[in-house]
């Protein structure tokens, strides 16, 4: 199946899966004991927000621990791993972007099999990725920033957390689009992208909105674009890729997405 890179993008916010053929005994009401929750990415990233989140909120609702722990590396792969290979009792889960079950595997081979080694419990969102700059830094939108790096290619540096990763991908579709070139810088963690672009280390950092509100908010850090459909109300002065002529760009969904028969 062939899916626009609209669509594509979409699909990629965060779920949590468990390991496939989930059972437990019949005459146990579930959860009787901890359920661990595990993170592919380091602390601070949407997946451990979110993670975070919703493990509060079943504590208090099951009154049960819902023990969040990430386990970063590889692009989210060493979690899921550790998952996908665990007992299938329904106490070990996953959170993760979906763009790690839907794009890694367009990148390079895993160990193990996204859809037949998971059981897909939910769909819990998607954020937008947002592309930040320092305050500082002379080219003070996206159109100066692309002009700039069509003119100098390969000295600007964009960081994301892992290769592979949904904010990757809008950065090279964004590459591609506007006849660019710049290089790309993995990091383990969102929290690392942020300082190091705040510190001058890095040009500029793709991230999914909420890793890097704060620093956004407070302005020491430049939304250059955001991948909303339209401006958010809470951040105006951050245009879309679309308003800014890169309508292909759109990396989030307001709600859950329809799904894609196979």
């Amino acid at each position: 199946m062939s899916l626009p890179r609209r669509r594509f993008l979409q699909l990629t916010g965060a779920a949590v899966a468990a390991p496939a053929l989930m059972r437990t005994a019949r005459a146990e009401t579930w959860p009787a004991r901890p359920v661990h929750m595990i993170v592919g990415q380091a602390s601070g990233s949407s997946s451990d927000i979110t993670a975070r989140l919703i493990g509060q909120f079943l504590t208090e609702r099951l009154g049960q621990q819902f023990v969040v722990e990430d386990r970063p590396g590889a692009g989210g792969i060493i979690g899921q791993e550790s998952v996908a290979r665990a007992a299938p009792d329904g106490y070990t889960l996953v959170v993760s972007s979906l763009g790690s079950f839907v794009i890694t595997p367009a990148f390079t081979p895993l160990p193990f099999d996204p859809f037949k080694d998971f059981t897909h419990i939910a769909y819990l969102g998607g954020q937008p990725t947002v592309m930040f700059v320092n305050k500082d830094l002379p080219q003070k939108t996206l159109a100066d920033f692309v002009a700039y790096a069509k003119a100098h290619p390969g000295e600007y540096t964009y960081a994301t957390i892992s290769f592979g990763s949904q904010t990757q991908l809008v950065n090279e579709m964004l590459q591609k689009e506007a006849g660019i070139k710049m290089t790309h810088v993995p990091y383990r963690g969102a929290n690392l992208i942020v300082n190091d672009v705040l510190g001058g280390h890095l040009v500029s950092g793709s991230l999914a909105l909420s890793a890097a509100a704060g620093q956004l908010k407070a302005g020491a850090l430049r939304g250059l674009a955001i991948g909303t459909e339209q401006r958010l109300p809470e951040f105006p002065d951050i245009p879309t890729f679309t308003e800014q002529g890169y309508p292909g760009l759109v990396s989030s969904t307001g709600r859950r997405p329809r799904s894609a028969s196979r």
